[in-house]
């Protein structure tokens, strides 16, 4: 994982229920923050559509899903002081941004 202490300190915040999913997300998207090198938390929506289409979702349950889950990663970053700005840039986007991003139905 990148920034592993970081990102440990929220899966141990997380419901046992969502551990390992957002576990699973971290290690996928490992590869993009290497290539960013920056953490998932300080990437901008661009760079956050290129990860979500890495992730290549094949639902839009899924991708929702992950958004859903980057966003409170990126929300929690904020409350903790980890991230700069304090907006999120995954706010005014929903249901259909996410369809977007899946690659089967």
């Amino acid at each position: 994982m990148y920034n592993d202490k970081k990102k440990q300190r929220f899966i141990d915040q997380v419901n046992d229920d969502e551990r390992s999913n957002i576990e699973r997300l971290f290690d996928k998207v490992e590869v993009m923050e290497m290539s960013y090198q920056k953490d998932l938390s300080e990437c901008d929506l661009e760079e956050l559509s290129a990860v979500f289409h890495h992730l290549a979702p094949e639902s839009p349950e899924r991708s929702m899903k992950n958004k859903e889950q980057v966003e409170a990663y990126i929300d929690w970053s904020i409350a903790q002081g980890y991230k700069a700005a304090t907006t999120n840039p995954f706010h005014p986007y929903g249901e259909e941004w996410c369809n977007q991003f899946v690659t089967s139905s």
